[in-house]
């Protein structure tokens, strides 16, 4: 059965990474301060949903990323996570909600 493909997103998207590595034996446990580094495993993943996901990466207005080493047991990779947001004043309304301080009035971005 042929695969039907989604339309690409537009307008904002927010974007989570998490990324696990397998962590050598002659490392200790602890965070991962080791490369390579989160920004350019953030912007590689960016770069690869361009065109699968969203139109181009400029969509993404908001990031985060933490990469660590995985636990005994658990494979290695990366949980995305994706949040397509309706519009621009959308994105306004979360970010007053989660930092109210943080942005003007909405009265005033109007």
């Amino acid at each position: 059965q042929r695969h039907t493909p989604r339309p690409l997103w537009r307008g904002p998207v927010r974007v989570a990474a998490v990324f696990s590595m397998r962590r050598p034996e002659r490392i200790p446990p602890g965070p991962m301060l080791a490369p390579p580094d989160a920004d350019k495993l953030l912007r590689f993943v960016l770069d690869e949903l361009t065109g699968r996901i969203y139109a181009d990466d400029a969509q993404v207005t908001t990031t985060w990323a933490h990469k660590r080493y995985a636990v005994a047991g658990e494979p290695e990779g990366v949980a995305l996570f994706l949040h397509h947001l309706v519009g621009a004043r959308d994105e306004l309304e979360e970010w007053a909600r989660l930092a109210p301080n943080a942005i003007p009035e909405l009265s005033e971005v109007r």
